[in-house]
């Protein structure tokens, strides 16, 4: 099962296949058997050819034919995206955080002076920094 969902080729991002219990959909309409030997070790046979693959500790899958597989989205490598995302998740904690406050009466503060210096924040480049 770890192995389920959509897999892209490292060098090109290109689409390979969709693996779904074991079952490999390769982007061409054809299917293989993915076979799991131990934690690192997986091998499918297409068209009568076997292809022997390593799985890498950042999860990719090193195959014997010299393509790398990785799953598609942010990789560890890209910490921009990373970045994007951790700075999506502070932005909408710290919004629940003042509806909740606005919504109880908590604020000691002008609320749309609040809600400007939130916009001013979102707007500069250095956001990751002011957060």
């Amino acid at each position: 099962k770890g192995f389920n969902g959509a897999w892209i080729g490292q060098a090109d991002g290109e689409q390979r296949c969709t693996i779904d219990d074991g079952i490999i959909a390769w982007h061409w309409g054809e299917s293989s058997v993915l076979k799991v030997s131990g934690s690192d070790r997986v091998s499918t046979t297409v068209a009568e050819e076997t292809f022997n693959g390593r799985v890498l500790a950042d999860g990719s899958v090193a195959w014997s034919d010299g393509d790398i597989w990785v799953r598609p989205g942010p990789s560890p490598g890209n910490t921009e995206a990373l970045e994007a995302g951790a700075n999506i998740e502070v932005m909408q904690k710290s919004l629940q955080e003042l509806r909740r406050l606005v919504s109880a009466g908590g604020l000691d503060c002008d609320v749309d002076e609040a809600l400007k210096g939130l916009s001013r924040i979102a707007e500069s480049t250095s956001s990751t920094e002011q957060f």
